[in-house]
Protein backbone atom coordinates (compact mmCIF):
# COMPACT_ATOMS: atom_id res chain seq x y z
CA UNK A 1 0.00 0.00 0.00
CA UNK A 2 1.79 3.41 -1.30
CA UNK A 3 2.31 6.54 0.98
CA UNK A 4 0.27 9.29 0.10
CA UNK A 5 2.02 11.60 2.49
CA UNK A 6 5.02 10.88 0.88
CA UNK A 7 3.87 11.48 -2.77
CA UNK A 8 2.16 14.95 -1.41
CA UNK A 9 5.53 16.13 0.48
CA UNK A 10 7.91 15.08 -3.17
CA UNK A 11 5.16 16.65 -5.38
CA UNK A 12 5.22 20.15 -2.95
CA UNK A 13 9.65 19.68 -2.85
CA UNK A 14 9.30 19.52 -6.54
CA UNK A 15 6.77 22.67 -6.13
CA UNK A 16 8.95 24.82 -4.23
CA UNK A 17 12.00 24.36 -5.93
CA UNK A 18 10.54 25.26 -9.27
CA UNK A 19 9.28 28.02 -7.14
CA UNK A 20 12.21 29.41 -5.61
CA UNK A 21 14.09 28.82 -9.27
CA UNK A 22 11.83 30.94 -10.77
CA UNK A 23 11.90 33.66 -8.42
CA UNK A 24 15.95 33.51 -7.76
CA UNK A 25 15.50 37.60 -7.62
CA UNK A 26 13.47 37.52 -4.16
CA UNK A 27 14.98 38.08 -1.01
CA UNK A 28 16.91 35.28 1.05
CA UNK A 29 14.16 36.04 4.02
CA UNK A 30 11.44 35.27 1.35
CA UNK A 31 12.27 32.55 0.24
CA UNK A 32 12.98 30.67 2.98
CA UNK A 33 10.00 31.59 4.64
CA UNK A 34 8.16 30.26 1.67
CA UNK A 35 9.84 26.88 2.68
CA UNK A 36 8.50 26.93 6.36
CA UNK A 37 5.14 28.26 5.07
CA UNK A 38 4.58 24.59 3.41
CA UNK A 39 5.14 22.89 6.29
CA UNK A 40 9.29 22.06 4.27
CA UNK A 41 11.16 21.16 7.25
CA UNK A 42 12.77 17.97 6.24
CA UNK A 43 16.42 18.32 6.89
CA UNK A 44 17.77 16.73 4.11
CA UNK A 45 15.83 18.54 1.52
CA UNK A 46 16.98 21.98 3.05
CA UNK A 47 20.72 20.92 3.36
CA UNK A 48 20.62 19.44 0.16
CA UNK A 49 18.55 21.31 -2.25
CA UNK A 50 17.11 24.33 -0.72
CA UNK A 51 20.51 25.99 1.23
CA UNK A 52 22.67 25.46 -2.03
CA UNK A 53 20.31 27.14 -4.06
CA UNK A 54 19.80 30.08 -1.91
CA UNK A 55 23.90 30.91 -1.34
CA UNK A 56 24.10 30.23 -5.34
CA UNK A 57 21.77 32.73 -6.38
CA UNK A 58 22.70 36.16 -6.38
CA UNK A 59 20.90 39.06 -4.30
CA UNK A 60 21.65 41.85 -5.81
CA UNK A 61 22.68 42.46 -9.65
CA UNK A 62 26.22 42.59 -10.24
CA UNK A 63 26.92 44.89 -13.37
CA UNK A 64 28.65 42.91 -15.84
CA UNK A 65 31.66 44.41 -17.55
CA UNK A 66 31.54 45.35 -21.43
CA UNK A 67 35.00 44.98 -23.20
CA UNK A 68 35.67 48.08 -24.94
CA UNK A 69 35.53 47.83 -28.90
CA UNK A 70 39.26 48.54 -29.22
CA UNK A 71 40.25 46.03 -26.69
CA UNK A 72 38.68 43.54 -29.18
CA UNK A 73 41.99 41.54 -30.48
CA UNK A 74 44.53 43.00 -28.22
CA UNK A 75 45.37 39.60 -26.13
CA UNK A 76 45.35 37.30 -29.15
CA UNK A 77 47.52 40.19 -30.98
CA UNK A 78 49.95 40.39 -28.56
CA UNK A 79 50.71 36.54 -28.59
CA UNK A 80 50.09 36.14 -32.33
CA UNK A 81 53.31 35.36 -34.45
CA UNK A 82 55.30 38.04 -36.45
CA UNK A 83 56.42 36.04 -38.89
CA UNK A 84 54.42 36.19 -42.54
CA UNK A 85 53.10 32.86 -43.95
CA UNK A 86 54.80 31.29 -47.50
CA UNK A 87 53.03 29.43 -49.81
CA UNK A 88 55.05 26.47 -51.69
CA UNK A 89 54.80 28.40 -54.96
CA UNK A 90 56.40 31.63 -53.33
CA UNK A 91 59.21 29.51 -51.25
CA UNK A 92 59.97 28.02 -54.61
CA UNK A 93 60.32 31.65 -56.71
CA UNK A 94 62.27 32.59 -53.25
CA UNK A 95 64.30 29.99 -54.29
CA UNK A 96 64.52 30.45 -58.02
CA UNK A 97 65.57 34.24 -57.35
CA UNK A 98 68.65 33.18 -54.86
CA UNK A 99 70.15 31.28 -57.90
CA UNK A 100 69.14 34.25 -60.27
CA UNK A 101 71.31 36.70 -57.77
CA UNK A 102 73.93 34.32 -57.41
CA UNK A 103 74.66 33.91 -61.23
CA UNK A 104 74.37 37.74 -61.66
CA UNK A 105 76.24 38.27 -59.00
CA UNK A 106 79.45 35.91 -60.06
CA UNK A 107 79.12 37.49 -63.90
CA UNK A 108 79.59 41.26 -62.80
CA UNK A 109 82.35 39.75 -60.75
CA UNK A 110 84.10 37.55 -63.27
CA UNK A 111 83.40 41.16 -65.90
CA UNK A 112 85.52 43.23 -63.20
CA UNK A 113 88.09 41.16 -62.98
CA UNK A 114 88.66 40.68 -66.54
CA UNK A 115 88.52 44.65 -66.82
CA UNK A 116 91.16 44.75 -64.23
CA UNK A 117 93.30 42.31 -66.42
CA UNK A 118 92.92 44.03 -69.07
CA UNK A 119 94.13 47.48 -68.05
CA UNK A 120 97.26 45.30 -66.47
CA UNK A 121 98.14 44.08 -69.42
CA UNK A 122 98.01 47.53 -71.10
CA UNK A 123 100.46 48.93 -68.74
CA UNK A 124 102.42 45.97 -68.43
CA UNK A 125 103.27 46.14 -72.48
CA UNK A 126 103.89 49.83 -72.07
CA UNK A 127 106.93 48.61 -69.15
CA UNK A 128 108.03 46.40 -72.04
CA UNK A 129 108.54 49.23 -74.70
CA UNK A 130 109.95 51.37 -71.87
CA UNK A 131 112.22 53.97 -71.90
CA UNK A 132 112.85 54.57 -75.58
CA UNK A 133 110.58 53.84 -78.68
CA UNK A 134 107.87 55.45 -80.70
CA UNK A 135 105.28 52.49 -80.40
CA UNK A 136 105.83 53.14 -76.01
CA UNK A 137 104.79 56.79 -76.77
CA UNK A 138 101.79 56.23 -78.86
CA UNK A 139 100.87 53.81 -75.87
CA UNK A 140 101.63 56.04 -73.40
CA UNK A 141 99.87 58.68 -75.02
CA UNK A 142 96.68 56.64 -76.16
CA UNK A 143 96.80 55.29 -72.33
CA UNK A 144 96.12 58.77 -70.63
CA UNK A 145 94.14 59.54 -74.14
CA UNK A 146 96.94 62.66 -75.06
CA UNK A 147 97.36 61.47 -77.98
CA UNK A 148 96.65 64.46 -80.35
CA UNK A 149 97.79 67.35 -77.72
CA UNK A 150 100.86 65.11 -77.35
CA UNK A 151 101.28 64.88 -81.38
CA UNK A 152 100.92 68.63 -81.86
CA UNK A 153 103.24 70.09 -78.65
CA UNK A 154 105.13 67.36 -77.55
CA UNK A 155 107.35 70.08 -74.96
CA UNK A 156 104.27 70.45 -73.33
CA UNK A 157 104.03 66.79 -71.78
CA UNK A 158 106.60 65.39 -69.49
CA UNK A 159 107.28 61.66 -70.01
CA UNK A 160 108.61 60.54 -66.73
CA UNK A 161 105.87 62.62 -65.44
CA UNK A 162 103.28 59.80 -67.01
CA UNK A 163 105.34 57.17 -66.28
CA UNK A 164 105.20 57.36 -62.85
CA UNK A 165 101.78 58.33 -62.90
CA UNK A 166 101.18 54.49 -65.23
CA UNK A 167 102.99 52.88 -62.02
CA UNK A 168 100.47 54.44 -59.14
CA UNK A 169 97.85 53.00 -61.73
CA UNK A 170 99.43 49.71 -61.87
CA UNK A 171 100.17 49.45 -58.30
CA UNK A 172 96.01 50.47 -57.49
CA UNK A 173 94.88 47.63 -60.17
CA UNK A 174 96.91 44.91 -58.46
CA UNK A 175 95.51 45.86 -55.45
CA UNK A 176 91.93 46.15 -56.75
CA UNK A 177 92.70 42.92 -58.45
CA UNK A 178 93.75 41.06 -55.29
CA UNK A 179 90.25 42.34 -53.29
CA UNK A 180 88.13 41.00 -55.68
CA UNK A 181 89.70 37.70 -56.17
CA UNK A 182 89.27 37.44 -52.33
CA UNK A 183 85.57 38.26 -52.40
CA UNK A 184 83.53 35.49 -51.78
CA UNK A 185 79.59 34.99 -52.27
CA UNK A 186 77.41 36.96 -49.79
CA UNK A 187 75.03 34.38 -49.78
CA UNK A 188 73.27 35.53 -46.74
CA UNK A 189 72.77 38.96 -48.13
CA UNK A 190 71.68 37.58 -51.62
CA UNK A 191 69.06 35.16 -49.62
CA UNK A 192 67.94 38.30 -47.84
CA UNK A 193 67.60 40.12 -51.15
CA UNK A 194 65.68 37.40 -52.49
CA UNK A 195 63.42 37.25 -49.48
CA UNK A 196 62.64 40.99 -49.84
CA UNK A 197 62.09 40.34 -53.23
CA UNK A 198 59.16 38.05 -52.69
CA UNK A 199 57.91 39.57 -49.81
CA UNK A 200 57.06 42.82 -52.02
CA UNK A 201 55.41 40.96 -54.51
CA UNK A 202 53.05 38.91 -51.56
CA UNK A 203 52.37 42.36 -50.23
CA UNK A 204 51.80 43.89 -53.68
CA UNK A 205 48.88 41.51 -53.65
CA UNK A 206 46.91 41.99 -49.96
CA UNK A 207 45.31 44.74 -52.36
CA UNK A 208 42.91 42.54 -52.77
CA UNK A 209 42.64 40.90 -49.59
CA UNK A 210 39.46 42.40 -48.24
CA UNK A 211 38.27 41.68 -44.10
CA UNK A 212 35.13 42.76 -43.10
CA UNK A 213 34.34 43.66 -39.39
CA UNK A 214 31.47 45.11 -37.98
CA UNK A 215 32.43 48.21 -35.76
CA UNK A 216 29.79 50.24 -33.50
CA UNK A 217 29.45 52.72 -35.87
CA UNK A 218 28.90 50.49 -38.87
CA UNK A 219 30.57 47.81 -40.82
CA UNK A 220 33.97 48.46 -42.62
CA UNK A 221 35.92 46.39 -45.63
CA UNK A 222 39.56 46.94 -45.30
CA UNK A 223 42.42 46.17 -47.34
CA UNK A 224 46.56 47.02 -47.57
CA UNK A 225 47.94 48.70 -50.67
CA UNK A 226 51.77 48.37 -50.04
CA UNK A 227 52.22 50.83 -52.78
CA UNK A 228 50.93 53.82 -50.51
CA UNK A 229 51.88 52.15 -47.21
CA UNK A 230 48.64 52.65 -46.09
CA UNK A 231 45.38 50.70 -45.21
CA UNK A 232 42.93 51.77 -47.19
CA UNK A 233 38.83 51.16 -45.95
CA UNK A 234 35.37 52.09 -47.01
CA UNK A 235 32.32 52.42 -44.62
CA UNK A 236 29.57 54.57 -44.63
CA UNK A 237 30.41 56.44 -41.36
CA UNK A 238 33.41 58.41 -40.21
CA UNK A 239 35.45 56.06 -38.21
CA UNK A 240 37.91 56.94 -34.88
CA UNK A 241 41.32 56.03 -35.51
CA UNK A 242 41.17 53.70 -32.14
CA UNK A 243 38.27 51.65 -34.28
CA UNK A 244 41.01 51.51 -37.01
CA UNK A 245 43.83 50.09 -35.10
CA UNK A 246 41.02 47.29 -33.59
CA UNK A 247 40.31 46.68 -37.68
CA UNK A 248 43.75 46.40 -38.93
CA UNK A 249 44.47 44.27 -35.88
CA UNK A 250 42.17 42.17 -37.15
CA UNK A 251 43.31 42.53 -40.49
CA UNK A 252 47.05 41.14 -39.85
CA UNK A 253 46.24 38.70 -37.93
CA UNK A 254 43.76 37.51 -40.49
CA UNK A 255 46.87 37.38 -43.31
CA UNK A 256 49.36 37.01 -41.35
CA UNK A 257 51.10 39.86 -41.23
CA UNK A 258 51.95 41.02 -37.60
CA UNK A 259 54.64 43.15 -38.97
CA UNK A 260 52.83 45.48 -41.35
CA UNK A 261 51.34 46.70 -37.69
CA UNK A 262 53.04 49.94 -35.75
CA UNK A 263 52.25 49.30 -32.40
CA UNK A 264 51.40 52.18 -30.48
CA UNK A 265 53.04 50.91 -27.16
CA UNK A 266 56.38 50.18 -28.49
CA UNK A 267 56.68 53.53 -30.24
CA UNK A 268 56.30 55.48 -27.08
CA UNK A 269 58.31 52.68 -25.12
CA UNK A 270 60.71 54.15 -27.71
CA UNK A 271 59.97 57.61 -27.77
CA UNK A 272 60.87 57.42 -23.98
CA UNK A 273 64.06 55.58 -24.34
CA UNK A 274 65.29 57.95 -26.71
CA UNK A 275 63.45 61.06 -24.47
CA UNK A 276 65.78 59.59 -21.40
CA UNK A 277 69.01 59.61 -23.19
CA UNK A 278 68.49 63.45 -24.89
CA UNK A 279 67.71 64.58 -21.48
CA UNK A 280 71.17 62.77 -20.15
CA UNK A 281 72.89 64.46 -23.19
CA UNK A 282 71.97 67.78 -22.02
CA UNK A 283 72.47 67.50 -18.39
CA UNK A 284 76.08 66.34 -19.32
CA UNK A 285 76.09 69.01 -21.24
CA UNK A 286 74.99 71.84 -18.52
CA UNK A 287 77.51 69.91 -16.52
CA UNK A 288 80.65 70.36 -18.65
CA UNK A 289 79.18 74.38 -19.27
CA UNK A 290 78.71 75.27 -15.94
CA UNK A 291 82.67 73.40 -15.01
CA UNK A 292 83.60 75.28 -17.78
CA UNK A 293 82.23 78.96 -16.82
CA UNK A 294 83.87 78.18 -13.24
CA UNK A 295 87.14 77.32 -14.97
CA UNK A 296 87.01 80.62 -16.93
CA UNK A 297 85.84 82.96 -14.16
CA UNK A 298 88.77 82.14 -11.29
CA UNK A 299 91.42 85.19 -11.29
CA UNK A 300 94.78 83.48 -12.64
CA UNK A 301 96.49 86.41 -11.90
CA UNK A 302 95.20 88.70 -9.04
CA UNK A 303 97.03 91.76 -9.53
CA UNK A 304 95.96 91.95 -13.92
CA UNK A 305 92.74 90.87 -13.31
CA UNK A 306 90.19 93.80 -12.22
CA UNK A 307 86.49 93.94 -11.46
CA UNK A 308 83.83 96.05 -13.94
CA UNK A 309 81.68 97.77 -11.68
CA UNK A 310 79.64 99.78 -14.34
CA UNK A 311 79.22 96.79 -17.01
CA UNK A 312 76.51 94.87 -16.76
CA UNK A 313 76.93 91.38 -18.20
CA UNK A 314 73.79 89.85 -20.49
CA UNK A 315 73.62 86.83 -17.16
CA UNK A 316 73.06 89.99 -14.89
CA UNK A 317 70.74 91.80 -16.87
CA UNK A 318 68.48 88.57 -17.24
CA UNK A 319 66.91 89.43 -20.72
CA UNK A 320 64.44 86.75 -21.48
CA UNK A 321 65.22 84.75 -24.95
CA UNK A 322 61.28 83.23 -25.53
CA UNK A 323 58.70 85.54 -25.17
CA UNK A 324 56.28 82.53 -24.85
CA UNK A 325 56.03 79.13 -25.64
CA UNK A 326 53.71 78.47 -28.73
CA UNK A 327 53.20 75.23 -30.19
CA UNK A 328 54.30 75.48 -34.09
CA UNK A 329 53.38 71.15 -34.80
CA UNK A 330 51.45 71.10 -37.65
CA UNK A 331 48.23 69.16 -37.01
CA UNK A 332 49.24 66.07 -39.01
CA UNK A 333 51.80 65.96 -36.16
CA UNK A 334 49.46 66.69 -33.54
CA UNK A 335 47.64 63.11 -34.19
CA UNK A 336 50.05 61.13 -33.23
CA UNK A 337 50.69 62.42 -29.81
CA UNK A 338 49.51 60.57 -26.83
CA UNK A 339 46.76 61.80 -24.61
CA UNK A 340 47.49 65.28 -23.29
CA UNK A 341 48.90 66.11 -19.94
CA UNK A 342 46.99 68.46 -17.77
CA UNK A 343 50.45 69.41 -15.97
CA UNK A 344 51.97 70.51 -18.78
CA UNK A 345 54.42 67.96 -19.30
CA UNK A 346 56.72 67.21 -22.17
CA UNK A 347 54.48 64.78 -24.61
CA UNK A 348 56.05 61.93 -26.22
CA UNK A 349 55.79 62.12 -29.97
CA UNK A 350 55.80 59.01 -31.87
CA UNK A 351 58.08 57.96 -35.10
CA UNK A 352 55.91 55.44 -36.59
CA UNK A 353 52.11 54.93 -36.66
CA UNK A 354 49.52 52.88 -38.68
CA UNK A 355 48.40 55.21 -41.68
CA UNK A 356 44.52 54.64 -43.05
CA UNK A 357 43.23 56.36 -46.33
CA UNK A 358 39.46 56.50 -46.50
CA UNK A 359 38.67 55.20 -49.86
CA UNK A 360 34.71 55.78 -49.98
CA UNK A 361 31.46 54.19 -49.40
CA UNK A 362 30.58 50.35 -49.06
CA UNK A 363 28.39 50.99 -52.57
CA UNK A 364 31.66 52.13 -54.13
CA UNK A 365 33.58 48.99 -53.35
CA UNK A 366 33.82 46.17 -56.08
CA UNK A 367 35.19 43.17 -54.54
CA UNK A 368 34.99 41.50 -58.44
CA UNK A 369 37.74 42.48 -60.50
CA UNK A 370 37.89 42.80 -64.55
CA UNK A 371 39.89 39.57 -66.13
CA UNK A 372 42.26 40.74 -68.95
CA UNK A 373 41.21 38.62 -71.52
CA UNK A 374 44.52 38.86 -73.21
CA UNK A 375 46.51 37.31 -70.32
CA UNK A 376 43.78 34.32 -70.76
CA UNK A 377 43.55 33.80 -74.52
CA UNK A 378 46.69 35.31 -76.36
CA UNK A 379 44.55 34.94 -79.78
CA UNK A 380 41.94 37.50 -78.55
CA UNK A 381 45.17 40.44 -78.55
CA UNK A 382 45.76 39.12 -82.14
CA UNK A 383 45.48 41.51 -84.98
CA UNK A 384 43.96 40.67 -88.06
CA UNK A 385 46.67 41.00 -89.97
CA UNK A 386 48.56 38.57 -87.94
CA UNK A 387 45.51 36.22 -88.07
CA UNK A 388 46.10 36.49 -91.94
CA UNK A 389 49.97 35.67 -91.89
CA UNK A 390 48.58 32.50 -89.49
CA UNK A 391 46.79 31.02 -91.94
CA UNK A 392 48.98 32.02 -94.68
CA UNK A 393 52.03 29.78 -92.52
CA UNK A 394 49.45 26.96 -92.32
CA UNK A 395 49.50 26.50 -95.89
Amino acid sequence: MYNIDFYMNYFMYIFVFCLLSAFTNLPKYIRKAIVHKYGLNNSLFIEQIVEPLIETTVESKVETVVEKYEDKYVTKFKTFSSDYFFTEEELCLESEKIIQLMCEFEKNLSQELDDIKHKICKIESIFELWPTSEGCINKLTKYFDIKDEYNDDPDDYDLEELYNDLKNDYTKYQKELKKIEQIDIPEQELKDKAHLYILDKKLDGYINNYVLESTPLGNIYMRYNHNKKSFEYFSNNTIPYRYLETVCRKYVMTFRCKSLFVDIEDELNKAQIKDDELKKESELKKENELKKEKDNNQPKNVLVNFKNYNKETKKEQNIPTNKGNKSSLPPQMKVNLPILNTKGEKQLLKENANRYTWEGRVANLSLLKTVDRKMVDKNYALSFADFKQMQQNKR
